[in-house]
């Protein structure tokens, strides 16, 4: 999608809007992490977005229930946090509901295989 920064004011105080197109950059050095939780607050003009992990607890797999028991919580480290403009946000909605729209053509409703 273009972007349409704008341009300078006319004779008449109208701001002319110009069509750039946009040169997607992905560097390589930007990380990917997993997210099994996310939370979403927003303002009167902006949304917030966070993505957490949930962290295991020290221990072997044999202790960690018991260590959660008494800890009475499990931990989410956030590994990402983004802010949008409302309008991007809606923007944003259209996409990934057309993106799981092709998911589920392709793969189904189903649960993704374990590794």
């Amino acid at each position: 999608m273009p972007a349409s920064p704008e341009g300078k004011a006319e004779g008449n105080g109208q701001v002319e809007r110009v069509e750039v197109p946009i040169r997607w950059e992905n560097p390589d050095d930007i990380p990917l992490a997993y997210a099994g939780q996310i939370l979403v607050r927003h303002t009167k003009n902006d949304f917030m977005i966070r993505f957490y992990q949930v962290v295991d607890p020290p221990g072997t797999s044999d202790e960690q229930p018991d260590i959660i028991a008494s800890q009475g919580y499990m931990s989410a480290r956030c590994v990402a946090s983004i802010a949008v403009s409302a309008g991007t946000m809606a923007e944003f909605m259209e996409v990934l509901q057309d993106n799981y729209q092709k998911y589920l053509s392709r793969y189904g409703d189903q649960e993704p295989e374990s590794d």
